[in-house]
């Protein structure tokens, strides 16, 4: 479920995120993406066991006395010591709970809690790797960051972003702009993030929750078409879920199209979240 910001008419509701959708944006990210320093591609693919990840959120949310239903995960853009793109998040209550349907204000944490997560997910050199979409890749593990900073004023000052039309024989870049481009995507837990995981579980298999790093355009409503240009958010966060069998592989749930009739979030992803902060304070959902 896509989220509104008040009075923003730079953010329209889009659809949800195909699978197709979602490996464009993938292939996409590093035509978009550059670092300043060297000019490489960055972006990531993190699998993240589903188990490590609700625990750490159950816990932080129990240690700050909120229900399920007023809990929200706020996912960073951000850069570690060696400039590479890494995920950052946070766990913080809202106001009020958030209710399918219905239109509430939620309140953003001040700045100065919202600007640095609280954990980082990174890779587990213990486990080893799994396969996915057949390639070895590492697990990853949750812990607490021991460097928030590299989640906020690093990647604005490190990175930039290619805001030419798609098809510009010339790309240009440009400095990502902290009051233009998204710090983090903000999902509620009970009501999109455990309902993603309940809605893609495999019996017998051990479930895992896939980030990724991906670019997103401004789409026309009507027409289902990228708005090209300067306007729309670049950097955003896909979350979907994998699910683990015996022989070591990660099965991606995502449907492949809009064939299959699918209820609430079996076989798709939350996809845009509501791209805020920076540019509001309060959220509707």
């Amino acid at each position: 479920m896509p989220i509104k910001i008040n009075d923003d008419n730079k953010n329209k509701l889009v659809p949800e995120l195909t699978r197709a959708e979602y490996l464009a944006g993938i292939a996409s990210f590093n035509r978009f993406f550059r670092e300043k320093i060297n000019i490489s591609p960055i972006g990531t693919i993190l699998l993240v066991p589903w188990a490590s990840f609700e625990s750490t959120v159950e816990t932080k949310r129990r240690d700050l006395g909120i229900t399920p239903e007023r809990t929200v995960v706020a996912f960073f853009h951000g850069l570690d010591e060696n400039k590479k793109v890494r995920t950052g998040f946070s766990v913080f209550g809202v106001e009020n709970d958030i209710a399918e349907g219905i239109e509430i204000d939620i309140i953003v944490p001040a700045a100065a809690q919202r600007d640095t997560p609280e954990f980082e997910i990174i890779e587990d050199e213990i486990s080893g790797s799994v396969m996915y979409n057949g390639a070895n890749r590492r697990k990853q593990m949750i812990r607490s960051t021991q460097r928030p900073w590299n989640y906020s004023g690093l990647y604005f000052r490190n990175v930039q972003v290619h805001r030419a039309p798609i098809d510009s024989p010339t790309p240009i870049f440009s400095n990502v702009n902290p009051l233009e481009d998204s710090k983090m995507v903000l999902f509620p837990w009970k009501r999109e993030i455990m309902v993603l995981e309940r809605s893609n579980r495999v019996s017998s298999k051990t479930p895992y929750l896939i980030i990724s790093d991906y670019t997103s355009f401004i789409i026309d409503n009507v027409t289902r078409v990228r708005v090209a240009g300067v306007d729309g958010y670049y950097h955003s966060k896909a979350m979907h879920i994998g699910n683990l069998d015996t022989s070591n592989v990660i099965t991606d749930e995502l449907n492949i199209g809009n064939s299959v009739l699918v209820v609430n979030f079996q076989g798709k992803a939350l996809d845009y979240g509501n791209m805020c902060p920076p540019l509001c304070d309060r959220v509707r959902f």
